[in-house]
């Protein structure tokens, strides 16, 4: 019996490990808007989310502190949130702030090192943007204000 209940085991083990999944990569195209949060002295592996114009996705890794994908390419998207979430976040997509657009690849505000920023990238009309927004932010414009708090207020 017991060479019998080894064979079971062996393919049982062999079903399991065929029916992993690797990681597969997300390839965003058109205009999309990720949000996460990195940073800071607590490491709390927050998640990121994507918005694209047909929905809103989290990526369910939950990356080390400080060891987020430097590339979109580099998350994986695999988690689609309910059309109800959706609803309340698609205007983000297109409630950018005009002056953020002049102002690509920059930290806005002032640090706070225990805090960490938002990290908000964004594609639109094939144009990539990045931008981190820091915890202080009460000299920027109250357009730029009113847009992260509505990204902290539902992410």
């Amino acid at each position: 019996m017991k060479p019998a209940t080894a064979l079971i085991f062996l393919l049982l083990l062999s079903l399991v490990t065929i029916s992993c999944k690797k990681k597969a990569k997300t390839t965003l195209t058109g205009d999309y808007l990720v949000i996460g949060h990195d940073g800071g002295f607590v490491n709390t592996n927050a998640p990121y989310y994507v918005i694209t114009g047909s929905g809103l996705a989290e990526d369910t890794t939950h990356y080390p502190y400080g060891q987020v994908p430097a590339n979109n390419s580099g998350f994986n998207f695999n988690y689609n949130l309910p059309t109800a979430r959706y609803d309340t976040v698609k205007g983000l997509l297109n409630s950018i702030p005009s002056e953020l657009l002049g102002r690509n690849n920059t930290d806005i505000g002032t640090a706070c090192p225990d805090f960490g920023y938002e990290d908000v990238r964004a594609s639109i009309n094939g144009v990539l943007y990045q931008w981190k927004f820091e915890c202080n932010q009460s000299a920027s414009s109250a357009e730029v204000q009113a847009f992260i708090n509505r990204i902290n207020a539902d992410f």
